[in-house]
């Protein structure tokens, strides 16, 4: 099973009006910078219907689109509702001019908290 694969532009579209923006890259990836908004579930953690709900939109990205292509059957069966893909993942996100987070310092969640936490107290 395939699953359509969408712009940047359409994705964007598809998350402002409620659509779950899912990160299938692993956690090390994920911290090194994602896009906005994104939650992170690893291609090996995904079941049959373990993401959103019957009447979300689903849309999965990773790094440059490959892995997305390649799971696309996978990625579908974790889907309840209507799912899409990202063309060129993260990659295509950022040259289209859209937000991602930064990288966590030394590409260490907790460390990269623990930084702003003490720059808010100091």
């Amino acid at each position: 099973m395939s699953l359509p694969v969408i712009t940047p532009q359409n994705a964007k579209q598809l998350i402002e009006k409620g659509a779950l923006l899912v990160d299938v890259r692993g956690p090390g990836e994920f911290s090194g910078g994602h896009i906005v908004g994104a939650i992170n579930t690893p291609l090996p953690t995904l079941t049959a219907g373990s993401v959103g709900d019957h009447k979300q939109t689903i849309v999965y990205y990773c790094k440059s689109g490959m892995r997305t292509k390649m799971n696309a059957s996978a990625l579908a069966t974790a889907a309840k509702g209507n799912a899409f893909i990202l063309a060129g993942g993260v990659d295509a996100w950022r040259a289209a001019g859209f937000d991602i987070t930064s990288p966590e310092p030394s590409g260490d969640a907790s460390a990269g908290l623990l930084n702003r936490l003490a720059k808010l107290f100091s």
